[in-house]
């Protein structure tokens, strides 16, 4: 099996009073007489699938030169699961979890991880909060050491769920140790626009429904930063699709998606489009085609209509100079 680093060599040669384990996909670290915390902060790091290799081995040389706590993934597909499209969201990015012992050892260790880390990126961890303006470095606090209910305990009999909901939340006898209020994602976006709910979930990048300040409906398509896709992935889809339907509206075609805007963020990238109220070709068929209509030939007619109006439509799109075009019952309507 293909890994990054031979850590069970560097940790014999020169950190003998560690140990090593394996839990999962990930390898754990645990220096002797450094005990974990069963609540405390943790540190995140988060990294694109093509900088992993090189965050890592900077990572690893810093936290065993402190002989702090850590676990890491060190498999290329367990890192290209937590940074896909079927990742859990509250897991997603989380290729390095540190274990800091003190808030003043986790201080130091942040502002040495933001020196070391200063030209990497990665995608945004949603139950976490990033550490001044970087893009790895995350923390959040939480359960170390899991139970059953996930309930962190507190002062006066005060209880606190840690269920890793997708944003950063704290109980409220913790302070922040860097900040008490940072933007969340989507604060340009919300200038602007307003967002009204959820269409289509996809960890690459949600669809929204949303509105102008003028009330006029909007969809919203997010493209999340530093994500792992097979293919192009969804950053150069989102952006390839907002080109063409340009290019297109410019051209005087008078279908397909009407763009609006862009709204860049740090780990987001948001395009808007104007709302069209008709429901895609697999739905129509679903709801009212022969097998389910009770009026069978006005069912026929009416696909047979729109099978006769689709091809006048690809017909103009190669009219028009576009050949490789991107059709499914999923996407036309």
């Amino acid at each position: 099996m293909k890994t990054y680093i031979n850590l069970k060599t560097i940790l014999s040669n020169e950190h003998t009073n560690a140990s090593l384990k394996s839990i999962g996909p990930f390898t754990i670290v645990l220096f002797k007489n450094t005990p974990l915390h069963v609540n405390f902060w943790k540190v995140h790091i988060s990294s694109t699938f093509e900088q992993y290799k090189t965050v890592l081995n900077v990572v690893v040389h810093i936290l065993l030169k402190f002989r702090i706590n850590f676990k890491f993934l060190n498999n290329p597909q367990d890192v290209i699961k937590l940074l896909g499209e079927k990742a859990p969201q509250s897991q997603i990015g989380k290729l390095i979890t540190i274990y800091p012992y003190s808030v003043t050892e986790m201080k130091k260790l942040m502002r040495i991880l933001y020196l070391a880390l200063r030209d990497a990126s990665g995608p945004e961890i949603l139950t976490d909060r990033e550490y001044k303006d970087s893009t790895t470095i995350f923390y959040r606090f939480g359960q170390i050491k899991l139970t059953t209910d996930n309930i962190i305990y507190g002062p006066n009999g005060k209880k606190f769920k840690d269920d890793r909901k997708p944003y950063f939340h704290l109980p409220d006898w913790i302070e922040d140790p860097f900040q008490r209020h940072q933007q969340a994602t989507g604060y340009k976006l919300q200038k602007h626009y307003n967002v009204i709910g959820i269409l289509k979930k996809d960890n690459l990048g949600n669809v929204y429904l949303g509105s102008t300040k003028g009330n006029k409906k909007i969809v919203i398509k997010q493209a999340r930063k530093g994500m792992y896709s097979v293919y192009d992935g969804k950053e150069k889809a989102r952006y390839r699709e907002f080109q063409i339907s340009k290019e297109l509206q410019d051209k005087g075609f008078q279908q397909g998606l009407r763009p609006v805007d862009v709204i860049n963020e740090k780990f987001s990238t948001f395009y808007i489009y104007k709302f069209q109220n008709s429901g895609s070709l697999k739905e129509y068929t679903a709801q009212h085609g022969p097998l389910v209509c009770n009026n069978k030939i006005k069912s026929i007619l009416n696909i047979f209509r729109m099978t006769l109006s689709l091809l006048i439509t690809v017909h103009e799109l190669h009219q028009l100079g576009y050949e490789n075009i991107d059709i499914s019952n999923t996407n036309l309507s």
